[in-house]
């Protein structure tokens, strides 16, 4: 039988459990009390695309896998979800449908309805996915970017914010969590790096630490990595920011940019010394993170061309690159080409997309699986559906491991992956949560 969220561990885990409880405060400003409470925290999936690296990928999964994902079934339903993905921490679940909702994250084995344990009024945040850390839940919407105190009641109530952006200015796009600071961008074009330990003592409305003008609507999430933040901008561009750029609301201007040659609604991916970067023409580009040391502009390590339209962002492993580009799942080899040349693909899924519509969803990627949200015919429906994320070389294509039932509407929201579970929203105004019986 599956194991509890709450107790299922790793086999690291398992190794760590062997050692003295220790007193830590981890890179999201909260205190651990144990090895196994590290451990814990390290499988779980706390913000979009998992982590500040945005990489998509959960490195501490064991018990899905490529053997045993299909006996994968759905274990429970919840009565909120549309396009935000869930964060999973703590043994709590968190999602947005006009509004943040927080659910027990093993609630329920049997595919039953899952009762909320608190709420809050974040306004329309349909897109925005939350982030958690700092003991606090971070999420965006018409009110601004909102912060919730983990764990503020569990009766199933309506929890008051413990701050909101001065400014409450709407936000599309999903904040990002990195040792101790939230990095939003607003629907006017606007990042905002702020010092949580500072809102979430002072409450009330809070001040940006620093902020930088990316010219116009921003549909891009900012990624962190190495005290860097990397965000897609309107003008078709990514651009390069110190984390520690300014204070006192200072404006801060990039270290280095790059041409996009397009409009991009993905979010950049970091890994392995580089930023990878989709566009909404289907173009794919991997940059150095050295580009901070060797001056302004950035040139491609390389780059590939995929068909129209790009609305995921990208997954990356030690190895490979995932991304979905209009009705199928491409992977390419990690460090496939240099001096900005083109690469050809490892392989290609089979269309997992039909009739009208294309791929919103981003995949994630969990010991040796791919998991990435589908449409149906005529964007009618939707599925989660999961490939060996080693499925061939040369372009070959690759069949898929298992795929769930419909979900009751198309999915755009991108799976989380966590203690065995995979969870994900459709538009049918629900989140899924499967795992194995």
């Amino acid at each position: 039988m599956r194991k509890s969220l709450l107790v299922g561990l790793t086999a690291a885990a398992a190794i760590l459990l062997t050692a003295s409880p220790v007193l830590a405060v981890t890179p999201e400003g909260e205190s651990v009390t144990s090895a196994a409470s590290k451990a814990r925290r390290a499988a779980d999936w706390r913000q979009f695309r998992g982590g500040a690296e945005h990489r998509g990928v959960n490195a501490y999964e064991t018990e899905l896998s490529t053997t045993s994902v299909g006996g994968v079934d759905l274990q429970f339903v919840t009565g909120q979800g549309f396009n935000s993905s869930p964060a999973v921490a703590n043994g709590v679940m968190y999602i947005a449908n006009g509004g943040l909702h927080a659910y027990p994250a093993d609630c329920a084995t049997d595919g039953s309805v899952c009762s909320e344990l608190w709420t809050g009024n974040s306004g329309f945040a349909n897109w925005s996915s939350p982030a958690v850390g700092g003991g606090a839940v971070y999420v965006s919407g018409a009110n601004g970017l909102s912060a919730y105190r983990v764990g503020c009641r569990n009766d199933g109530g309506e929890c008051a914010h413990m701050w909101r952006d001065a400014g409450a200015a709407a936000h599309f796009t999903s904040p990002t969590f990195s040792a101790g600071v939230v990095y939003s961008v607003t629907d006017a074009g606007w990042l905002n790096a702020y010092d949580a330990r500072v809102c979430n003592d002072a409450g009330g409305s809070c001040l940006p630490t620093w902020t930088a003008d990316l010219g116009g609507l921003v549909q891009s999430s900012p990624a962190v990595a190495d005290g860097i933040v990397y965000v897609g901008t309107a003008d078709g561009h990514l651009h390069a920011y110190r984390a520690d750029c300014a204070t006192g609301g200072a404006k801060c201007d990039p270290i280095w940019t790059a041409d996009l040659n397009g409009f991009t609604v993905s979010s950049p991916a970091v890994g392995g010394g580089v930023v990878y970067m989709a566009t909404h023409g289907g173009d794919l580009f991997a940059f150095p993170t050295s580009c901070r040391t060797t001056g302004p502009e950035c040139d491609p390590l390389w780059t590939a061309v995929l068909p129209r339209i790009i609305h995921t962002s990208v997954a990356v492993t030690d190895t490979a690159v995932y991304v979905g580009a209009n009705k199928r799942l491409y992977a390419f080899a990690v460090g496939c080409a240099s001096d900005g040349q083109r690469c050809d693909p490892l392989w290609k899924s089979t269309r997992v997309v039909g009739g009208v519509g294309e791929l919103a969803s981003s995949p994630a990627v969990a010991n040796g699986v791919v998991y990435i949200g589908t449409q149906a015919r005529s964007q009618s429906n939707g599925r989660l559906v999961a490939f060996p994320a080693e499925c061939g070389v040369g372009g070959a294509t690759c069949h898929r491991l298992w795929r769930s039932p419909l979900l009751d509407g198309i999915v755009n929201s991108s799976p989380a992956v966590a203690h065995g579970m995979v969870f994900v929203s459709s538009n049918s105004g629900q989140t899924f949560a499967f795992g194995l019986n």
